[in-house]
């Protein structure tokens, strides 16, 4: 059976992308991921070309005679002046240009990776994409070339942080506030702001609109991502690395199966191991990822290993923004909630629909999302209902109490693929819970633990499972103060074999006991016997709670009936 590579020529230097940055992202963050974690996401084929490429990475990050640059060396006309920052793929520095008298941000691809075409190709392709667009909105290319074999981009020089480090400096210690965005990013103007999600959605206008223009020049970003939004003095925001950039029509940067960009950030599309084509509505994804994490600190998915986090972006409704941060708006849960779409057919159809709904947040106004999403029973059963699709597998309630979800559901356990274990499925825990496993106030599930509880094992209040402990319970085997069951111990059990102090059942077993076989007891009465049946039996029975005297009548008819009322008569 010929392998993708061999369908496709082109489908290597793809997969390698993808794999080999996100390796390097791994690398440059102080991670020493294994080889053997990135082959296995490959097909046998083409595991040796990516071998070769992870040991070019590790090359390519030795220090010691690997430095191919440095301050006052010159690439073309732009003077190196000091390092600025590093990167998988590429060291930045800042030079200066003599000839216009300014400062600008010098890319270097690292020396190990300039050994493969595929990446030097990349490298120039994020290049030749940049310098298409020529909006504030977007980091400026102003030249692309090499200098023997260095290759390298000049671009605006950018002197503030990135969104990342304003997310992680905003958060730290405790909840951001409009007033600590606008320090952060050195814009007094969003402190003006009535909510925090407000000046977020003020300062995300000026990224987004880049990225309409990219859409409108026919470029997809595909790795939208907080380090990749740089901030200006003075707060202007603008989208840079169009690195994994593909231009429609471009068959060489077509998806070919391998997620290509940064997993916390993927739309599903991009995650699943499968041909889905990838269009603008996964930068969309992105950008409604970046506001979720820049408004509450958090991310929707998250995970200990990139497999983990695939594996929840593919198959888990992500949180609602209002379940980790309850101070946000409807507005901004329901805008939220639409562009992190697992579909792409119901996410907002493009940048600019995203951007006309950041203009409504930061001034308050109602977002088309939310008219479109509905109230909250509405979203409530559509997100109960995508539990049981079969792309779906969890859902939980944006209202809490004691930070426990009102509603926690989970669904089947989900097959990855051909020949992939089952995913274990997680414990449902919430006020009612339903899966699996669940434990909560009304739990349901294979195993569930509540005051109202059902399942195959179940223990609670009142319980229903094929194994049941609790107040009131019913199953195969249950046990209880009202037990019901084939096998049931109790206070009072009803059951094919049936213990207990009031017993009923084909083999009763008690003080008082109620039988249509075997009735073992001082008081024993037979429903089809009524010349054997004792008084004193029906009198107990008939003592018991309404309901349950309905259960008993239903089981042995009139008999009880008339055996009750003579109980009830004087002695």
């Amino acid at each position: 059976m010929d392998s993708a590579q061999d369908r496709d020529p082109g489908a290597l230097d793809d997969l390698l992308d993808g794999l080999v940055a996100e390796y390097s992202d791994r690398v440059e963050a102080g991670d020493h991921p294994s080889h053997r974690e990135f082959l296995r996401r490959a097909e046998p084929s083409a595991r040796p070309g990516l071998e070769r490429c992870l040991k070019i990475i590790d090359a390519g990050n030795e220090p010691v005679g690997r430095a191919m640059v440095g301050p006052g060396e010159r690439l073309g006309r732009f003077k190196i002046q000091r390092e600025l920052g590093r990167g998988g793929m590429a060291v930045v520095y800042l030079a200066d240009d003599p000839e216009l008298r300014r400062a600008v941000a010098l890319k270097v691809l690292r020396p190990g990776l300039a050994l493969d075409e595929s990446h030097v190709d990349r490298f120039v392709r994020e290049g030749r994409a940049m310098a298409r667009l020529n909006h504030p909105g977007v980091v400026q290319v102003f030249e692309v070339g090499r200098t023997g074999s260095v290759h390298w981009i000049a671009m605006e020089y950018v002197p503030g942080p990135s969104l990342k480090t304003v997310i992680d400096g905003l958060h730290a210690g405790g909840h951001g506030t409009a007033e600590g965005l606008g320090r952060m990013v050195q814009d007094p103007s969003l402190a003006e702001f009535a909510s925090l999600e407000a000046a977020c959605a003020q300062f995300l206008k000026g990224p987004t609109e880049g990225l309409v223009a990219a859409h409108d020049a026919g470029l997809i970003h595909r790795d939208i991502k907080p380090s990749n939004i740089l901030v200006h003095a003075g707060g202007r925001a603008v989208l840079a690395d169009f690195g994994l950039a593909r231009a429609d029509g471009d068959p060489g940067m077509s998806l070919t199966g391998e997620p290509i960009g940064t997993p916390h950030y993927m739309a599903p599309e991009q995650a699943e191991a499968a041909s889905r084509s990838v269009d603008a509505r996964a930068d969309v994804y992105g950008m409604g990822v970046v506001l979720f994490e820049l408004i509450s600190g958090m991310r929707p998915f998250d995970g200990t290993t990139v497999l983990e986090v695939l594996d929840a972006i593919r198959f888990e409704i992500p949180k609602t923004l209002r379940a980790v941060a309850p101070s946000a708006s409807a507005n901004a849960d329901a805008m939220v909630a639409l562009a992190t779409s697992r579909d792409p057919e119901k996410r907002y159809a493009t940048a600019e629909a995203f951007l006309g709904e950041l203009d409504r947040l930061s001034v308050g106004e109602t977002t088309e999302a939310r008219a479109t999403l509905g109230g909250p029973m509405r979203r409530f059963f559509a997100g109960v209902g995508a539990v049981f699709s079969s792309r779906s597998s969890e859902y939980r309630s944006a209202a809490t109490f004691l930070g426990i979800p009102l509603l926690h559901v989970v669904g089947a356990p989900v097959h990855r693929g051909p020949g992939a274990l089952l995913r274990r499925p997680k414990t449902a825990v919430g006020w009612i819970a339903l899966g699996p496993r669940a434990i909560g106030g009304v739990a349901i599930g294979g195993l569930s633990l509540g005051v109202l509880s059902s399942g195959g094992l179940a223990a609670g209040l009142i319980a229903g499972g094929g194994l049941s402990a609790g107040g009131l319970t019913a199953g195969g085997l249950s046990v209880g103060v009202r037990a019901f069951g084939g096998l049931a111990i109790g206070d009072v059990a009803l059951g094919g074999l049936a213990v207990g102090r009031g017993a009923i059942g084909g083999m009763a077993i008690g003080r008082y006991t109620l039988s249509g076989g075997d009735s073992i007891g001082p008081y024993a009465a037979y429903a089809h016997l009524p010349e054997r049946s004792d008084p004193e039996v029906y009198g107990f029975f008939q003592s018991e709670p309404a309901p349950l005297r309905d259960i008993y009548l239903g089981i042995f008819g009139e008999e009880f009936a008339e055996a009750a009322a003579r109980a009830d008569e004087p002695k």
